[in-house]
């Protein structure tokens, strides 16, 4: 780990979850909280069904990885890598045991702990979905944050564009969204397959296989019309994860239809990066003919701000909803006072961290490394 990194005047860690653009967008709102707080930026990448490659598989810019810590990592970082590991397996068991046992004591665990690292000032776990953040606005130097974020580590688990909280203010901020995307540089042998597209091609997406929304939504005759509408000269770069759909496509629009070569397997480090090529092609384009609910069609619009739209049967207006929970366990708020039993603040540490401490001095660290999932075996270092 670096000198400058290890004296950074806090964190943010982020675990990205499920496919490419899910974790995209989480990594990019939590780089742009970081810049906000002006903070250091943290990955805790997972190779994992649904998307199986590292992050230097597909890009080339340097972030700070859990991968690259090491037992010189500041305590702060180690109480937010443990916090998120809880959450795992809370979450694993809420998907797996929903009424358990077992469940209700990963949940009792993750709170007690949660409750001793806030009130330590080390560390606080982002909940995405709470109104508690999702009230909030954009943060910077000059304004006060609430005290919450004043813990040395913040974590979040996320799949979505988790900051800023509010709708309105990520569209005001489309611009810095776009500029955090740009920075992204493939790797080599990546950028070799990127080609330009010809001067006012359109970029379509089709969303098939496992989401069922984008397939009830947005079905192919409704691209088909979209697409017949636009002049005989007009070229459209297709990304598709159906290849009967591709097909069909390319025998309807012929040479005006363009497509890169994939590997659709998701479980494989090649299918990610041919998904990462679709949709770099894919921002080429002047606007965006997109699926219903996918996050692979709008990312492909952030990345130079180009118009999405998204092919609908029932373009109805959407009504505001409660956020979407991964599982429907909610964690508690060592912020509340009745949860931290009247003692609510920062900078008190109690009994059960001082336990972990005190665990953590005696267990070599690598060891403790080995069993998350992001980070390389210790026995694979010798």
């Amino acid at each position: 780990m670096l000198e400058e990194d290890f004296c950074s005047p806090g964190w943010v860690l982020v675990q990205p979850q499920w496919g490419l653009c899910n974790r995209l967008r989480s990594v990019v709102a939590g780089q742009m909280l970081a810049d906000h707080l002006e903070r250091q930026f943290v990955l805790d990448w997972q190779a994992l069904p649904g998307c199986n490659c590292r992050w230097t598989d597909l890009f080339s810019t340097k972030v700070l990885e859990v991968a690259d810590l090491d037992e010189a990592s500041h305590p702060s970082l180690l109480a937010g890598l443990e916090l998120l590991q809880l959450w795992d397996e809370v979450t694993i068991l809420a998907k797996r045991q929903p009424d358990s046992e077992e469940l209700r004591r990963a949940v009792r665990g993750f709170n007690s702990f949660h409750r001793e690292c806030f009130r330590a000032g080390l560390a606080y776990v982002i909940d995405p979905a709470s109104e508690k953040w999702r009230s909030c606005k954009p943060f910077g130097r000059d304004k006060e944050l609430p005290n919450f974020l004043k813990v040395d580590c913040l974590c979040v688990r996320a799949f979505n564009p988790f900051y800023p909280p509010r709708e309105e203010d990520r569209a005001a901020l489309a611009k810095e969204r776009a500029a955090q995307l740009n920075r992204l540089r493939p790797i080599p042998e990546l950028q070799r397959r990127l080609w330009q597209l010809p001067r006012g091609t359109v970029s379509v997406h089709i969303r098939r296989t496992d989401h069922a929304k984008a397939i009830a939504r947005s079905p192919e005759e409704l691209f088909w019309h979209t697409m017949e509408s636009y002049p005989q000269d007009v070229s459209f770069f297709l990304a598709t994860d159906d290849p009967d759909v591709e097909e069909r496509m390319k025998s309807r629009f012929g040479s005006r239809l363009l497509t890169a070569p994939k590997n659709l397997n998701r479980n494989s480090p090649t299918g990610i990066q041919d998904a990462l090529i679709d949709l770099l092609l894919l921002s080429q384009g002047i606007e965006v003919l997109g699926s219903f609910k996918s996050s692979f069609s709008a990312m492909a619009s952030h990345f130079h701000m180009v118009p999405l739209r998204t092919m609908d049967v029932s373009p109805t207006p959407v009504k505001p909803t409660a956020a979407f929970r991964e599982v429907a366990v909610v964690p508690l708020d060592p912020e509340e006072d009745e949860y931290t039993d009247g003692s609510c603040g920062v900078g008190k540490r109690g009994s059960s961290l001082a336990e972990w401490f005190d665990s953590w001095g005696k267990i070599s660290w690598l060891g403790m490394l080995g069993n998350h999932p992001g980070i390389i075996n210790s026995t694979e270092m010798h």
